[in-house]
């Protein structure tokens, strides 16, 4: 059953109306890091078992995105169902120094430094 259908028949058409009404008004923020929202997905790739290529599953990408500046200032990957360690994760990475991990990324793609 539709579920605006039971809330008119439990509570009422107006408060059937109240309850599903659209959301309005703007998501906006004015400075960076005054607001961050966090979204999970599930990644567009099957990981497969190294030995028998059988398939593992999808993994979960939980991403912490600046509204003002729509930068992405955490992630988290996990072969797991978002929960409330995923987001824990998240925003630990979210707000941990970089440097470490700058230094690890360049050294990944753009080779050792000298």
């Amino acid at each position: 059953m539709d579920a605006r259908e039971i809330a008119k028949a439990r509570e009422g058409a107006k408060a059937a109306r109240q309850k599903f009404a659209p959301v309005v008004g703007d998501n906006k923020a004015n400075r960076p890091l005054e607001v961050v929202q966090i979204d999970h997905t599930p990644a567009d790739i099957i990981l497969v078992d190294s030995f028998e290529r059988k398939p593992i599953g999808r993994p979960w990408v939980t991403l912490a995105i600046d509204v003002a500046t729509r930068m992405v200032t955490g992630y988290y990957t996990s072969l797991e169902a978002p929960s409330r360690l995923s987001v824990a994760l998240c925003l630990t990475q979210a707000v941990a120094p970089k440097a470490e991990l700058l230094a690890d990324w360049c050294a990944m793609f753009l080779g050792p430094r000298r």
